[in-house]
């Protein structure tokens, strides 16, 4: 579940999309110690209004809080090493995260599908 709750805030930001994300954030949030300093650091204050900005914080703080607290959901990240690496052929349209329920190992494994 690295840099879950990064890749969660960008995709709660009106008009930004996975395609935006990973051709100009995932190397912002990769530097980033946490949360907090991709918000400080990161050129999103620049790149988006600040209304924008405090909506998907506050969205994110609200959706992170309950997805976390499912104990039967695992995250992977586009950062995890369970990530498929065979999404990664998607380019910059391969999903962000990942929502998995069972046997991580199975993402590993030729012939899956993910259904969702």
């Amino acid at each position: 579940m690295n840099k879950f709750k990064e890749l969660l805030f960008l995709t709660k930001i009106k008009g930004l999309g996975k395609v935006n994300i990973n051709k100009k954030y995932l190397e912002q949030i990769q530097k980033s110690e946490d949360y907090s300093d991709f918000i400080s650091n990161s050129t999103i204050k620049s790149d988006y209004p600040i209304e924008k900005i405090n909506d998907a914080i506050n969205i994110t703080e609200k959706s992170y809080d309950s997805i976390i607290n499912e104990s039967e959901i695992s995250v992977i990240t586009v950062f995890d090493e369970y990530y498929p690496k065979k999404l990664n052929d998607m380019g910059n349209k391969k999903p962000l995260f990942l929502f998995v329920k069972g046997n991580m190992d199975a993402l590993s494994k030729a012939n899956m599908a993910v259904i969702g």
